[in-house]
């Protein structure tokens, strides 16, 4: 029994204490237990090694499925020499998107490469470029051996495609030794753009795609399919995955009309099934 105001008023203050301190602690528990339940289901992410002549669709078609389906794409591009030999050496890959056949071949021969999976994706053209605002006649493949071209970008042949390419064009035309001493090596066809549009090659080899980004070149010629080994973007699962079915969704998300308009939309043609 409580004799005195002061202590009712005070008992009434320990339990309106209390009764928050409860609510508090409860309010607390939930929150650990949902947090708990959130890490437990943490964010799908898939790695997708594409070669760089892809890189400005690959950037859009990854911003259009990661809005479309949750799943973080994490892109890695490079040549597509280096990149073969990253998964080789067991980089965390979970597609490979190749601009030769060759390396996805290798890999597959390996058993680094699921070869059910991979799927002829997109084609492409060699061109040979100037820079927009040159002032030399480069009308032509042979016009390379003009005294005014003192350097022709390259990629490097034994390991990027483009330069592959480039190097059996020549040679079909009997000009790869004759240019050789002209040539500034590049590591990738981004590299070789970027020479040109910065006007520190008279010249240099790209894909078809790779123009439609810049407003500094100009296509002065384009190689003959007969002159070199069919240029095809192959894609594919990487067999040491954890996503698999993921990496498989991502593969038809590739195949679909949506990526269809987008590799259209950086001059890509699709490859014909």
């Amino acid at each position: 029994m409580i004799d005195h105001p002061d202590q009712e008023m005070e008992m009434r203050g320990f339990r309106w204490r209390a009764k928050h301190v409860a609510v508090l602690v409860i309010f607390t528990v939930l929150s650990s237990l949902t947090g708990c339940h959130r890490g437990a289901l943490p964010e799908t992410e898939l790695t997708v090694s594409a070669a760089a002549s892809l890189l400005d669709a690959v950037e859009d078609l990854k911003a259009a499925y990661e809005e479309e389906t949750g799943v973080n794409v994490i892109l890695n591009v490079g040549s597509s020499g280096a990149l073969r030999r990253q998964i080789e050496q067991g980089a965390p890959v979970d597609v490979f998107v190749s601009a030769s056949v060759q390396h996805v071949e290798e890999l597959v021969e390996q058993g680094k490469i699921e070869g059910e999976s991979v799927v002829p994706l997109l084609t492409n053209t060699l061109v040979l470029i100037t820079p927009a605002s040159a002032t030399t006649r480069v009308k032509s493949f042979y016009d390379l051996t003009d005294d005014e071209v003192k350097r022709i970008a390259v990629a490097f042949p034994d390991s990027v495609p483009v330069g592959q390419y480039t190097r059996e064009s020549l040679e079909h035309l009997n000009l790869w030794e004759v240019l050789y001493d002209k040539f500034v090596f590049a590591k990738d066809v981004r590299q070789v753009l970027s020479y040109v549009e910065g006007e520190n090659a008279e010249a240099g080899f790209v894909y078809k795609s790779d123009v439609s980004i810049s407003s500094k070149v100009k296509v002065a010629a384009e190689a003959r399919s007969s002159w070199h080994q069919p240029i095809v973007y192959p894609a594919a699962v990487v067999a040491s995955t954890d996503h698999k079915e993921e990496a498989e969704a991502f593969l038809n998300f590739l195949q679909s009309r949506e990526a269809e308009t987008v590799f259209k939309q950086y001059g890509f043609s699709l490859r014909k099934k």
